[in-house]
């Protein structure tokens, strides 16, 4: 993903979304950060806000909405977040953030 990245800056009315990618003027990405090793939870939390985030300027087109989160995907919370996803219309995916080797797996 390029473009130039703002971390915990871009506003959305008083809420700030933790990263955005500016592809173009309009055109956006954006990634919401979760902690917990509980999956489902990540999920849950993080696709309101970025929903919310996504709706709240007319015209703008979002190219991708980004889980990050540390929790592994297991067999159920796969099908689970291909539900989701399913259902949103918009690309959305999930990186799961592995902190021993800092490096991420992107699902969906």
């Amino acid at each position: 993903m390029q473009g130039a990245v703002s971390v915990d800056k871009t506003r959305f009315g008083i809420n700030r979304a933790d990263v955005v990618v500016a592809h173009g003027k309009k055109d956006i990405s954006i990634l919401e950060v979760k902690t917990s090793g509980n999956v489902r939870r990540n999920i849950r939390e993080a696709l309101g806000q970025l929903l919310d985030y996504a709706c709240w300027y007319p015209g703008l087109h979002i190219r991708k909405l980004v889980i990050v989160a540390p929790g592994r995907l297991g067999r159920e919370e796969f099908a689970y977040f291909k539900r989701v996803s399913a259902r949103v219309e918009m690309s959305l995916e999930y990186w799961e953030y592995n902190r021993k080797d800092r490096g991420f797996r992107i699902v969906g």
